[in-house]
């Protein structure tokens, strides 16, 4: 029952935007080492999240401006 509901489109168009955050959450939490804070206390627990998200996004964009000028790695041909 549960398979069908999730087959509809009205279901995957629902579950995109959660799909999208849990791709963030977990980049974040593997790359970035979101799931293993070294520190304590909530304004360095803070400054390190703000840090790290803004470290991630700064890699997303790099890599966008990358492949939208041509130079990036998937811009390079497959070597033989």
């Amino acid at each position: 029952m549960r398979q069908r509901e999730q087959a509809t489109s009205e279901f995957k168009e629902a579950y995109k935007i959660r799909s999208g955050i849990e791709a963030t959450n977990s980049e974040l939490k593997r790359r970035h080492g979101m799931g293993r804070l070294r520190i304590r206390g909530r304004p360095q627990v803070k400054l390190a999240v703000y840090l790290k998200a803004s470290a991630c996004n700064v890699k997303r964009y790099l890599q966008y401006a990358l492949k939208k000028a041509g130079t990036g790695p998937e811009a390079a041909p497959a070597a033989v």
